[in-house]
């Protein structure tokens, strides 16, 4: 996530920053991504116009708040770790989104690329529906929309809107474990 929060952190653990960047950054980009207007944080672009258009709140602001999402997925350790090796492959050289996929997921072993190019390749983001009984727990996702009546399927997809998530889960009888999966 953007460096002012984690320069800040650093500096002064007690002043939560990382709550504070759910309040300034992460709700706000959430209506705007939440819209029919909203595009992906990576987009071609063929002309000057179009590069200054796609630098917002989504590339931004949902740009960090995924980033917090994957730090919190991998581990700071790790990521930070991922981080380095990426910065040290390609110091003084061009890279794609690809490359710092592919640094995380060599010194952590996770799938990053699968996990984070359902974030960065389409609009939106989903919301989650967790239905328990006694011996299931059965996870289902849709995409939201502020507009109720609004095509979730539009404009089209090419990962139709499914987004692979990492999930932690604690069980009450149990809080001391986490569950992890994707």
């Amino acid at each position: 996530f953007t460096l002012k929060y984690v320069g800040v952190e650093k500096a002064e653990p007690t002043w939560g920053m990382r709550d504070i960047m759910i309040i300034s950054d992460v709700l706000p980009v959430m209506v705007d991504d939440a819209l029919l207007s909203s595009h992906p944080i990576i987009v071609n672009v063929s002309t000057p116009a179009e590069i200054t258009s796609v630098f917002d709140a989504i590339s931004y602001s949902k740009g960090a708040s995924i980033l917090r999402m994957l730090e919190d997925w991998m581990g700071k350790d790790m990521f930070r770790d991922g981080c380095r090796k990426y910065l040290k492959d390609y110091y003084f050289k061009n890279a794609k989104t690809a490359n710092f996929w592919t640094s995380l997921a060599s010194v952590s072993g996770l799938p990053v690329a699968e996990v984070m190019d359902t974030w960065t390749n389409q609009m939106g983001y989903p919301v989650l529906d967790l239905s328990v009984s006694e011996t299931n727990a059965k996870l289902s996702q849709e995409r939201f929309l502020l507009d109720p009546k609004a095509d979730a399927n539009q404009p089209p997809s090419p990962l139709g809107y499914k987004w692979t998530i990492p999930v932690k889960m604690a069980l009450s009888q149990h809080s001391d474990k986490e569950i992890r999966w994707r």
